[in-house]
């Protein structure tokens, strides 16, 4: 059913472009119809492994393996009109289930065994006339070296790049592009017609990212053909991993200078949780992070610590606190650690600087009760911090004279306060 929707809006000028094959409207019969499915008609032959060294190898009437043996000076031609032939066909008739198994497969074989300089192009052509293509396809033979190296390439790109047999993946030199955020189509129409003002202006920032990359691919590619490396070098020379193979941490998670605040294998709140590990293998939804009862330190999974560097005085802090706040509250499976960065002299004091006064009221409280009630006081201390401000001494003191009411905040916060730990 089609519904037409009155839209008052001035229309665009612009075509609107949809990924896609051309459609048809068609009424179909909803009559139920019974068909005895065990009177299989046609006498068709698995079609898949019909190649052009085949004896008969028939193709819309024409006996090219008997022609091929009669006029063996043509095979040149007979086969430029074997392959005219096969592509020419538009017949649409409903393709056999063995027919459809190796389709993927025929597919890749029918592109890589054109040209270089034509592959693109008949990639192009296939994608966009797929189901006028399906049936000349299915006469396509595959080899076992290209089955084999298709079925690797999945595995390959399924272990590193988390890419399922069937979906796409754009790279320029090696480098991933992410499809999800970069509109390869309207970069397409965009480079065609740059040569307006508007769609220089309208287009620009849409696809900037993805032409920074080409940009900067171009000089690397420039660069070394001024050096004199060309052709398959240079191709060989782009593929090179230029990463370090050893990385650098800023942060050595089993210092004692990170206050942690909470544990997943001790905390009573995720108590439910299984403990095994196990459940890595569970299948889940993409991107979900497991809830297992483990700190899972510092190892190549989805679980990985988060240590937050603050600097109390900061006008950042507070969001960054909210964040903090926001994982613990929705029980988010990641241990959250706190490192501050405050004055380290000796002669500032809790009173004056409100840096050391939040470390001195963090550690009181951690000493006091647990690290937990001591994060949850560092929120009551930013949630009164208007956005954009820094928290101060006095939003300290509000915050544990409510709390602590029986304690002298002085002795905490003063200069002769015993709460100074991982100040350096």
């Amino acid at each position: 059913m089609i519904e037409y929707l009155l839209c008052l809006q001035n229309p665009r000028k612009e075509p609107v472009y949809l990924s896609g094959y051309g459609v048809e409207l068609a009424i179909k019969s909803t009559e139920y119809k019974a068909k005895d499915d065990t009177q299989v008609k046609g006498t068709e032959v698995n079609t898949t492994v019909i190649g052009e060294n085949d004896p008969i190898d028939e193709v819309q009437g024409f006996l090219f393996g008997k022609l091929r043996d009669l006029h063996p000076d043509l095979k040149g031609q007979l086969k430029e009109l074997r392959k005219h032939l096969v592509e020419s066909t538009n017949e649409m008739a409903p393709l056999k289930v063995w027919q459809l198994q190796d389709l993927s497969f025929q597919t890749a074989a029918r592109i890589l065994a054109a040209p270089v300089e034509l592959a693109l192009v008949i990639m192009k052509d296939l994608s966009q006339n797929f189901p006028t293509k399906a049936r000349a396809i299915t006469k396509t033979a595959v080899s076992s070296e290209l089955r084999t190296e298709v079925e690797e390439n999945q595995k390959y790109f399924k272990g590193t790049l988390g890419l399922q047999p069937g979906e796409s993946a754009l790279f320029i030199n090696g480098l991933h592009i992410d499809l999800e955020t970069q509109d390869i189509f309207r970069a397409i129409v965009f480079l065609s017609t740059m040569g307006t003002e508007k769609n220089r202006v309208v287009g620009f920032w849409d696809n900037v990212t993805l032409f920074d990359t080409l940009r900067n691919e171009a000089r690397v590619m420039e660069g070394l053909h001024r050096l004199g490396i060309e052709g398959l070098s240079l191709h060989n020379v782009l593929k090179l991993n230029i990463q370090p193979s050893e990385a650098d941490y800023a942060v050595d998670i089993r210092s004692p200078a990170i206050s942690w605040i909470n544990n997943l294998e001790v905390d009573s709140r995720y108590n439910s949780w299984p403990s095994s590990l196990q459940e890595l293998l569970r299948p889940t939804f993409p991107g979900v992070i497991r809830q297992i009862r483990k700190n899972l330190h510092n190892m190549l999974l989805k679980r990985q610590e988060q240590v937050f560097l603050v600097d109390p005085a900061h006008e950042s802090t507070a969001e960054l606190m909210n964040t903090a706040e926001m994982f613990l509250s929705n029980h988010i499976p990641l241990r959250l650690g706190l490192i501050f960065v405050v004055n380290d002299s000796e002669d500032v004091d809790g009173m004056q600087d409100a840096g050391v006064a939040v470390l001195r009221a963090y550690n009181y409280v951690a000493q006091e009760v647990d690290d937990y009630h001591a994060f949850q006081t560092l929120t009551h201390i930013y949630n009164k911090v208007r956005t954009g401000e820094k928290v101060k001494v006095e939003h300290v003191v509000s915050v544990l004279e409510k709390k602590y009411p029986y304690v002298e905040v002085n002795s905490i916060l003063g200069i002769d306060s015993a709460y100074d730990q991982n100040r350096k």
